[in-house]
């Protein structure tokens, strides 16, 4: 007895679902190993990073669209797993793959519509794609696109932070005198930033910028003051050599700063304008905050011979203290070195102390002194 044709068919059928099965998974097997690197990656720890973009980086471009579709979210976590798998694509690639141009193009394409998460990665990439150039200024190419990314940044103040890293790489990475306008926009408004690590780079910038436009270095004067240690030693590092950026006098609060760093850069930025031991130990009293150290000045300055007595006195003169300034009055008056009769006539006519008043208008009815 013969078999049917309808019974044969369908063991046709069962022996070749298998084949059509294994044919349909090998045509979708990048897709589905696209989707499942990806997934792992979007929920991986910290200490997983690494290895999950890694695998991701090896899919090469193909896996971009769906690395953007999370970029376009604010999981940060998320964004920044494959921020790491970006910045390892173009490390496997190299300086010279034309694949990191085309990665840097399409973020630049995308990145108005990417998450405020998203852009701050995205600016990674042109970042380290910089880096990797292997001369200096880098290709015309290379800046071009870096300087659009810097250019889209700065329409939102949550990129400063990165988009002023990206501004010092740029005026490392290019022709001197591009871009120099964006970047100085960028360091400007970062001085004002709530964000110390922003306030940091902005000064950062500025340095470079001063090569060119020294006037610059005064912006960063504000930043003596700074809450934030780091940035207090980065700003006097900046304007500490310049007394066209700021006064020396502007500098002597820093010799009592509560960080021993900014204590140790001041006193290094007065000698670097000639103050010697004698003036920094004036220095330090004339700017203590106790009256009764101030009053020390006076004694030190008829002890010792090489400074310019005028210049400390009538600092003490304005001093907050009418002890203090009743103490300039009378060591001006005992002064022959140098006639200080116009201060004392000035202090005698409107110092807001009447004590201090009386004072200088004693001395000036006494005849001056001569040196003998």
């Amino acid at each position: 007895m013969s078999a049917s044709p309808r019974g044969g068919k369908k063991w046709l059928i069962l022996l070749a679902l298998p084949a059509l099965l294994l044919g349909l998974l090998a045509w979708q097997w990048s897709a589905i190993l696209q989707w499942h690197y990806v997934r792992s990656l979007a929920g991986a720890e910290e200490g997983d990073r690494e290895a999950c973009a890694e695998r991701v980086a090896a899919l090469d471009l193909e896996v971009l669209p769906r690395l953007l579709t999370i970029l376009r979210d604010n999981d940060a976590r998320a964004v920044a797993n494959v921020e790491a798998a970006l910045v390892s694509m173009l490390r496997r690639w190299g300086a010279d793959d034309p694949r990191g141009k085309i990665l840097a193009e399409e973020l630049l394409s995308q990145f108005n519509d990417l998450s405020v998460e998203g852009q701050y990665a995205a600016l990674r990439v042109p970042l380290v794609w910089l880096g990797m150039s292997p001369v200096t200024p880098a290709p015309a190419a290379v800046t071009t696109i870096v300087g659009q990314f810097l250019s889209a940044s700065t329409r939102n103040a949550e990129l400063r932070s990165r988009a002023l890293l990206l501004a010092q790489a740029l005026l490392l990475g290019s022709i001197p005198g591009q871009w120099t306008e964006l970047c100085k926009e960028q360091a400007l408004a970062g001085l004002k930033d709530a964000d110390a690590e922003t306030r940091l780079r902005a000064v950062h910038v500025l340095q470079q910028l001063a090569r060119v436009e020294p006037q610059l270095l005064a912006e960063s004067a504000e930043l003596l003051r700074d809450s934030a240690v780091e940035v207090r030693c980065a700003a006097l590092i900046a304007v500490g050599a310049s007394r066209d950026a700021v006064a020396d006098e502007e500098l002597l609060p820093l010799l009592h700063d509560a960080d021993a760093e900014v204590r140790r850069l001041c006193e290094a930025a007065l000698r670097s304008r000639g103050l010697g031991d004698s003036h920094l130990l004036l220095a330090r009293l004339i700017s203590d905050s106790r009256p009764g150290a101030r009053l020390q000045v006076v004694s030190h300055l008829s002890e010792t011979d090489n400074l310019e007595p005028g210049v400390w006195l009538r600092r003490l003169s304005q001093d907050t203290s009418p002890a203090v300034r009743a103490a300039a009055v009378r060591a001006m008056y005992y002064q022959t070195h140098i006639d200080l009769r116009d201060r004392i006539q000035q202090m005698a006519a409107d110092d807001p102390s009447p004590t201090v008043r009386q004072l200088a208008e004693h001395y000036l009815r006494r005849p001056p002194l001569r040196e003998d």
